[in-house]
């Protein structure tokens, strides 16, 4: 969170703050993801002091500025509430698994790939069949 906000204040970005005594940045993020799932498309509202406006000047000025593998993709203007993604789950295994609910997406080499799409993934993950679990934005998904 914080490398993100310094990036947004290097690019000459000016944060509204909240808060008399022990201001804050304005922002708000999705939902947490329980440990050990990773995510490829998380999302996070800021709102800019005096109305600036975030264009493709600032978004490449930012991604030049965060580490190695954090890189912002688009910035979007309006609400996270005014926002509905739709969020799907890459679960990876290297065995077969049978679920009326789970989807057999991909196979590569020794590994299966399945989807999910819905509540309940942390019970996947508890279950320790899966190697890896992905947060994945739906439209990224499908629309290949």
């Amino acid at each position: 969170m914080n490398i993100l906000l310094r990036a947004l204040r290097a690019s000459g970005v000016s944060i509204k703050m909240h808060g008399k005594y022990h201001p804050m940045p304005n922002i708000a993020l999705t939902d947490a993801l329980p440990v050990g799932i990773e995510s490829a498309c998380e999302l996070m509202e800021v709102e800019t002091d005096g109305g600036a406006i975030l264009d493709d000047l600032i978004l490449k000025d930012m991604n030049r500025i965060l580490p190695g593998g954090m890189k912002i993709y688009e910035i979007i203007e309006g609400s996270l509430k005014d926002m509905v993604k739709q969020y799907a789950y890459i679960l990876v295994s290297g065995e077969d698994i049978e679920h009326e609910e789970l989807k057999r997406w991909r196979e590569s080499g020794k590994n299966r790939f399945y989807l999910w799409k819905g509540k309940g993934i942390k019970l996947f993950w508890q279950k320790g069949v899966f190697k890896r679990i992905i947060k994945v934005e739906e439209r990224k998904v499908y629309d290949r």
